[in-house]
C-alpha cells in the first residue's frame, strides 16, 4: 500500500503476477506451483479518500491524519456501515497512532537530515576561511571522522 504517491498514480490499483523465464537449464516448474504468488499495489495518494473504489477510500480515511479517532469511527458506521466493536475500535486507534508515528518519524527525519546538511555546507565554509578541523568539528558537534568523510568527499567533487 503506498499511501502519499505522485498525483497520476493515486486512486489506482495494480495486480503483478510472476512468469517463469528459464535461465539456466532446462527445468521448468508446473505453472501451478508459481502462479499463485501474486502482489497488489494500492497506492492511496491525494485522491484516495474521494475515490469511487471503497477499499482505496476506507484505507485513505484509516491512515488519515487529517481525521480524528472520533472521524473514523463515524466513517466506518456511517458510510461503510461497519458495525465498530470494541476490538475494532481498539484497532482504529492504533492505526491512528500508527499514522502519527509513522508521520512524525518522517518529519523528525526530514528535519534532522536539514540540520546535517546545514552543519555539512558551515563545515565547507569554516574550512575555507581556514578553521582547523578540530575547531570546525567543535563549533558544529560533529565527530572528526564525520568532518573528514565530508571534506574528502568535497574534495572528490571538486576535483570532477
Amino acid at each position: 500500500m503506498c499511501e502519499d504517491t505522485a498525483n497520476f498514480r493515486s486512486d489506482t490499483i495494480n495486480r503483478y503476477s510472476f512468469t517463469e523465464k528459464c535461465l539456466r537449464g532446462d527445468f521448468h516448474e508446473e505453472t501451478k506451483d508459481y502462479d499463485l504468488m501474486t502482489v497488489v499495489v494500492l497506492r492511496l495518494g491525494s485522491k484516495g479518500e474521494n475515490s469511487g473504489d471503497n477499499a482505496i477510500r476506507l484505507l485513505s480515511k484509516m491512515f488519515s491524519l487529517d481525521l480524528s479517532y472520533e472521524e473514523k469511527i463515524n466513517t466506518l458506521q456511517n458510510e461503510f456501515q461497519i458495525r465498530v466493536s470494541r476490538e475494532m475500535s481498539e484497532e482504529v486507534l492504533s492505526v491512528c497512532n500508527l499514522s502519527t508515528g509513522v508521520y512524525s518519524k518522517g518529519y523528525d527525519s526530514g528535519i534532522s537530515a536539514g540540520k546535517m546538511e546545514q552543519a555539512r555546507e558551515t563545515a565547507y565554509e569554516l574550512w575555507d576561511m581556514g578553521m582547523s578541523n578540530e575547531k570546525i568539528a567543535k563549533a558544529i558537534k560533529v565527530s572528526m571522522e564525520t568532518l573528514k568523510i565530508w571534506l574528502e568527499e568535497r574534495a572528490e567533487m571538486l576535483v570532477k
